[in-house]
């Protein structure tokens, strides 16, 4: 494996532990109380984390197609990861014995990543912002 996968895969485990943390911060506190926002967040951990893969794999693969091609396949994958999400969400919801707090267990994991990069990010740009200020 050369060096630029090499950093590539270390970056997307630094990221996909934040996948982790939110399933452990979720799922062992309603351990005590909701044995179903225990499973939903478990689950959506689960796609989450298969969800974040394929897209590190999509990204990987359409760098070295042509335009349309990319663009096809891209949009396809698209749709497969969505109709995961779509799935997922309506096992939880189905289920007579897991219902609405199951998909509440599972928000928090599968939006994990969304919120992590934007905090980075903006902590990042206050950072930058507040060394230019004292420049």
């Amino acid at each position: 494996m050369n060096h630029e996968l090499e950093a590539y895969w270390k970056l997307w485990w630094e990221h996909s532990k934040v996948i982790i943390y939110s399933v452990l911060l979720t799922a062992v506190p309603s351990m005590f109380f909701n044995h179903a926002v225990v499973i939903g967040s478990v689950a959506g951990g689960i796609v989450a984390f298969l969800n974040f893969r394929l897209i590190a794999l999509q990204v990987q693969q359409v760098v070295d197609m042509a335009p349309e091609q990319a663009r096809i396949y891209a949009f396809t994958r698209y749709l497969v990861r969505f109709l995961l999400v779509f799935l997922l969400f309506a096992i939880l919801l189905l289920r007579k014995d897991l219902g609405v707090s199951a998909l509440v267990g599972a928000i928090p994991p599968f939006f994990a990543i969304k919120l992590w990069l934007f905090l980075k990010t903006f902590i990042g740009h206050l950072m930058s912002y507040t060394k230019k200020k004292k420049e």
